[in-house]
């Protein structure tokens, strides 16, 4: 107890320091996972957002196509009639359909614009593939000035390897 000093206060300090700093770790491990899930809650956002917009594309694309199928068969008035019972469902459903994904888009605070979707959309001019031309391989040449036999071998092995192009057929037992 010379100068102040108590040891079992010292030891009640080292056990408080030592509990502080094992709460300190697990607090940290914890702010880490919670990050991480709000990343993942965030990535699983972006990708559900994406979805839709594709989704909306896709919708897009699907009724033009249907636009155009329906000039063709519901000229025949049989045919009309047919669809003027089904239009309201069919109308209905989508609006319903488009409300929802407006609402979800807002909550989201993501842009919904018509226009770039319509746009993406529209048809693309056809493009021939492109058909790549088979390089030849290019040949090794090693300079095996002052290296050791072993060295040598081993680099006009490599050598005759890449050099010799044709296919090898793998040994047979």
């Amino acid at each position: 107890m010379e100068n102040g000093f108590d040891p079992i206060i010292y030891q009640r300090y080292l056990k408080k320091k030592e509990t502080f700093l094992l709460f300190k770790k697990i607090a940290q491990a914890s702010a880490f996972k919670n990050l991480k899930l709000q990343l993942k809650r965030r990535e699983v956002i972006n990708r559900y957002v994406a979805g839709i917009l594709g989704d909306l594309k896709k919708g897009f694309r699907y009724a033009k196509i249907e636009h155009q199928i329906l000039k063709i068969y519901f000229t025949h008035p049989s045919f009309l009639k047919a669809f003027k019972i089904e239009e309201d469902y069919y109308t209905n459903h989508l609006k319903a359909h488009l409300k929802e994904t407006q609402k979800i888009l807002k909550a989201l605070n993501y842009p919904f614009d018509f226009k770039t979707i319509q746009a993406s959309v529209k048809k693309r001019a056809y493009q021939k593939p492109v058909v790549k031309k088979e390089k030849p391989p290019k040949s090794v040449n090693v300079n095996c000035e002052g290296l050791s036999d072993f060295t040598k071998k081993q680099f006009s092995k490599l050598k005759r390897a890449c050099n010799d192009n044709t296919p090898h057929t793998p040994p047979q037992s």
